[in-house]
């Protein structure tokens, strides 16, 4: 390190908690003034008080610093946030039976294309609650896991927006991301068995039915 060259010295913002490099630490003739606050945005809130919430998840302790424009928060972090709605807390939950649900999606999607398509053009592509033509879905009112004798009645459907559709599942189809399956490689929604495309998905399930079969005629053989 060349003479006369200092480290800056390592603080903690008083208003944040963040650990920060003390540039603006320096020395005058009244005395020596150490910096406080991490950046500009802290020291403009120097004046407003921190407001302390308990993790919905962990129970830890965490700060946030009170503003009328602060978002609110319940989780300390993204991973407690997200831990907190897996299982059964998650609004997909079907009594454990998701995978199989996928599955049965899978076997049945010439059936369930249709039945989508016979809902669009009752409703003539237009979403029923706000009318509009874009980025439309088949909803069934009656549950799909739940209802099975009502799953391709085209009484049990009707056509929603991309929005209108989210509100009634509380969740948001916007945000969904495209995924690589990671059989073929393709892009895909991961709507299918672990993230498969759907074609991948139907040659596994297929496959799976296959050996079941398979174990099954030669245990009967075998007996």
């Amino acid at each position: 390190m060349a003479k006369g060259v200092q480290r800056a010295r390592i603080g903690f913002c008083i208003k944040c908690g963040k650990e920060f490099r003390a540039t603006g630490d320096f020395n005058s003739k009244s005395g020596k003034r150490e910096q406080k606050y991490c950046d500009i945005e802290c020291w403009k809130l120097r004046g407003v008080e921190n407001k302390k919430i308990i993790c919905a998840y962990c129970a830890r302790e965490f700060f946030i610093i009170d503003t009328p424009k602060a978002r609110p928060r319940t989780y300390c972090s993204k991973e407690c946030g997200y831990l907190d709605k897996v299982g059964e807390k998650s609004p997909q939950w079907k009594d454990g039976r998701s995978k199989e649900i996928q599955e049965e999606r899978i076997i049945f999607r010439k059936e369930l294309r249709e039945w989508r398509t016979a809902v669009f053009k009752r409703d003539n592509y237009t979403c029923i609650k706000c009318g509009i033509k874009q980025k439309i879905h088949a909803h069934h009112k009656k549950p799909w896991a739940e209802f099975i004798e009502l799953r391709f009645d085209v009484n049990n459907g009707e056509t929603l927006c991309e929005k209108c559709h989210g509100i009634i599942h509380n969740m948001d189809f916007s945000n969904r991301k495209t995924k690589i399956c990671p059989n073929c490689g393709k892009e895909t929604t991961g709507r299918g068995i672990n993230g498969q495309c759907v074609s991948c998905g139907v040659k596994e399930s297929w496959k799976k039915r296959k050996t079941q079969s398979r174990n099954g005629n030669e245990d009967a053989g075998g007996s």
